[in-house]
């Protein structure tokens, strides 16, 4: 079925089906749409409810000229013509639109559905305030005369028999003197939130979280490496690192916790698509280790 805009633009929008894996916070993460305006559109108070569509508002940062999975459409009403759907699905081009739509000429008719754009959320600028510039091939945590602090390891989903795991707390709860692995320094190849990964002050204490992972479905990553996870007990916004067995590394923002419900059981993260397809993985359920910098 196709995505439909409803309303008159500025203030138009389309209704999205979410699938199981998605909340509010995730739908907002991808459509460049802020959490709070997705919430008061759809009259909703928790970014964690379940609901099975949302109206996305379209503007100009997500309204994008660059193709993706979901093309955003509109159905032409009497007086429409491509110079005003042009201004009014902001600008992406008349040649643009004939082109995406097959038009021979600026003819359109009354009832005639045209693709308009696609939905997802603007990649920054490199280099611009909104996004840390990425001019050396390597970034580090830190500089390299000031140690990383002891980390301390939970396991949210444990497996091991080893006496000296408590298994009764899914959080936080395992003894600090569980070393964890060796990590390589941090570099900008794991993607647009590497050079974010460090700690805040010198108090910041290095967390380790072992676990399954799962997927959810997302639009953005793919090109712009801008990795997002959906973890429990970690404050939207932090910046954690994900591995898989020790040789591949990403990292990624925090959006919000992972929904309770029956198929995030035992869930310790749920990872977008991009962060999986970065990290090589191709199961739908898998371990990982997670990393992250708490303050004291």
């Amino acid at each position: 079925m196709k995505m439909l805009v409803l309303g008159k633009c500025p203030d138009c929008y389309v209704q999205y089906k979410l699938n199981a894996a998605e909340t509010p916070a995730t739908v907002a993460a991808w459509a460049g749409i802020p959490v709070n305006q997705l919430l008061k559109l759809n009259q909703l108070s928790s970014v964690e409810t379940i609901v099975p569509s949302l109206k996305i508002p379209l503007n100009a940062q997500n309204l994008l000229s660059q193709k993706s999975s979901l093309p955003v459409y509109h159905v032409v009403e009497k007086g429409d013509n491509l110079y005003r759907l042009n201004l009014q699905y902001f600008n992406p081009g008349i040649n643009k639109i004939k082109e995406w739509n097959q038009l021979k000429n600026e003819t359109v008719k009354d009832g005639e559905v045209l693709l308009v754009g696609y939905l997802g959320a603007r990649p920054p600028i490199i280099g611009s305030d909104q996004v840390p510039a990425q001019t050396s091939p390597q970034t580090t945590p830190q500089s390299n005369s000031t140690p990383l602090p002891a980390p301390v390891v939970s396991t949210s989903n444990p497996t091991t028999t080893s006496s000296n795991v408590n298994t009764t707390s899914p959080v936080k709860e395992t003894p600090k003197n569980i070393p964890v692995p060796a990590s390589p320094e941090v570099t900008a190849a794991e993607g647009y939130f590497a050079s974010q990964y460090k700690p805040s002050n010198e108090s910041s204490q290095l967390i380790a979280l072992s676990g399954s992972a799962g997927i959810f479905k997302s639009i953005t990553g793919f090109t712009d490496q801008r990795y997002y996870v959906l973890i429990n007990d970690v404050i939207p916004g932090t910046i954690i690192r994900i591995t898989v067995d020790q040789v591949k590394y990403i990292c990624a923002k925090v959006i919000g916790p992972v929904p309770e419900n029956k198929p995030n059981k035992g869930l310790l993260i749920r990872i977008s698509n991009a962060a999986a397809e970065a990290l090589g993985i191709a199961d739908a359920i898998f371990p990982v280790i997670v990393q992250y910098f708490e303050k004291n």
